[in-house]
């Protein structure tokens, strides 16, 4: 208890008193100064979960959390919504996404948590820069793989791993559609036949000879000797070519997936999704572990709390940093 007293006193940083005399202060109004005096008191009241883990930066480090907003005044209070409606990430990967992360974390962050940064910029497209502070109890996760999960769980991103890590994925259902005999054709030099009409490759040599004739597979092949048996010779040249390539195939899949994932079979669906759920395990690499690292990290953070405190970063990020941390 003692040392929780100490880490929250104003002794860690500059006093009030000291604080009113900066530049920074005088250069408010009187109403935002009294506001922000007021929000202080709040801050150190109602955040001491967030506090004590802020104080645990060492040296000259001076952590703080940003999000950005609309319109959202100087300073105040919100509520966390527990039913966000991704901005830019597609609906279907939003909920894959959300329900991995939930049995790793027991949490939802996808859709119930506030997103944040230690870089002030790191949002810069969805408003003004806010110093945030979690009311109560909060837990988080960030990665310390990458700066902005979107990057990773794009549509070209998926096609991407799909197709260059994880083709193994959809060969089975490949093969059933596109293998020998499927969907596609035996080719030899000007002559074909679709899979259709021979579902092996000794069907399809028979069916070129009946269809060709051996004169015309003879005259359009000069190379060939009088005497050589040219069935024997069609079994080792006849080619299969599917009406899709594998990749081709795979990149379709996920293009769905994102797009509209009912146009998908179950078994195509559990095959994009698996993708997704791979590329979040292993390459985003999620963690709830040193909030100070993944704020000096200036990645994305997920932050899980009921509600926060909001401050202007252009007003009151330097007094918020002389008052918490001035060492």
């Amino acid at each position: 208890m003692k040392l929780e007293r100490y880490l929250l006193t104003e002794k860690t940083g500059m006093t009030l008193s000291d604080l009113r005399k900066t530049k920074d202060y005088k250069d408010l109004q009187i109403s935002d100064q009294r506001e922000f005096e007021r929000m202080l008191k709040l801050i150190k009241k109602d955040c001491k979960p967030f506090l004590r883990e802020l104080k645990r930066a060492g040296g000259n480090k001076e952590p703080l959390l940003y999000r950005n907003m609309h319109n959202a005044g100087t300073m105040g209070q919100k509520d966390v919504r527990k039913d966000r409606e991704p901005r830019d990430t597609r609906r279907e990967v939003h909920k894959v996404f959300d329900e991995t992360l939930e049995e790793f974390f027991d949490i939802r962050y996808r859709s119930q948590s506030l997103f944040v940064s230690g870089d002030d910029n790191w949002g810069s497209s969805y408003g003004h820069p806010y110093v945030i502070f979690p009311i109560g109890k909060f837990s988080f996760i960030w990665s310390p793989a990458v700066r902005d999960s979107y990057s990773k769980v794009s549509e070209s991103a998926l096609v991407r791993y799909a197709r260059d890590e994880y083709p193994h994925y959809f060969k089975e259902e490949y093969e059933k559609l596109f293998g020998e005999g499927k969907r596609g054709r035996w080719v030899y030099s000007f002559h074909s036949v679709r899979g259709d009409y021979a579902s092996t490759k000794k069907e399809a040599v028979k069916k070129i000879i009946e269809l060709y004739g051996d004169d015309d597979i003879r005259d359009r092949n000069p190379h060939l000797k009088e005497g050589d048996n040219l069935e024997k010779m069609l079994m080792k040249t006849v080619e299969w070519e599917p009406d899709e390539e594998m990749n081709e195939y795979i990149s379709l899949i996920m293009r769905k997936f994102v797009e509209d994932s009912a146009q998908l079979t179950s078994e195509e669906y559990e095959m994009a999704r698996s993708v997704l759920e791979k590329s979040i395990i292993d390459r985003l690499k999620y963690t709830d572990k040193n909030l100070i690292a993944a704020i000096e990290s200036r990645h994305e953070i997920m932050l899980y709390c009921d509600s926060y405190y909001y401050l202007d970063e252009y007003n009151f990020s330097r007094l918020l940093r002389d008052y918490f941390y001035n060492r």
